[in-house]
């Protein structure tokens, strides 16, 4: 009797685990695979550009998701929680030319906002 009941459930379980409509990923089998589409950045890019030796700025590129169409960039001090300037941004993407004066001692943080909300920051130096 125990045979015989290993025998039915041995006989199921191969029949329905190699008959599987789905795949790993969950699509049918008789489906496409999914295309792969490629998409603006949905988080920010804020990065220093290398600057020529005795250039009086520091140039920061930025580039805001593709559902931001503008924004600001603040320039803070280092070491103390002060904002030093603050820069409007009206193109989704860009550079900002920061002058060296309005570092100190030739470092800043930068940080990307929209809305008053904070999307991502930088340590810039000038050297």
């Amino acid at each position: 009797m125990k045979t015989l009941l290993c025998g039915i459930f041995l006989f199921l379980s191969i029949q329905y685990t190699h008959a599987q409509k789905i795949d790993e990923n969950g699509r049918l089998v008789q489906n496409q695979a999914s295309q792969i589409i490629n998409l603006p950045p949905a988080t920010p890019i804020l990065q220093q550009l290398q600057t020529a030796k005795g250039s009086q700025e520091v140039v920061v590129e930025f580039t805001f998701p593709a559902t931001i169409a503008s924004g600001e960039m603040r320039l803070f001090h280092p070491r103390e929680d002060k904002e030093l300037s603050v820069f409007v941004l009206t193109a989704s993407s860009g550079q900002v030319k920061i002058p060296v004066a309005s570092l100190v001692s030739g470092m800043g943080i930068v940080g990307l906002y929209k809305d008053g909300k904070l999307l991502k920051t930088l340590k810039v130096r000038y050297e």
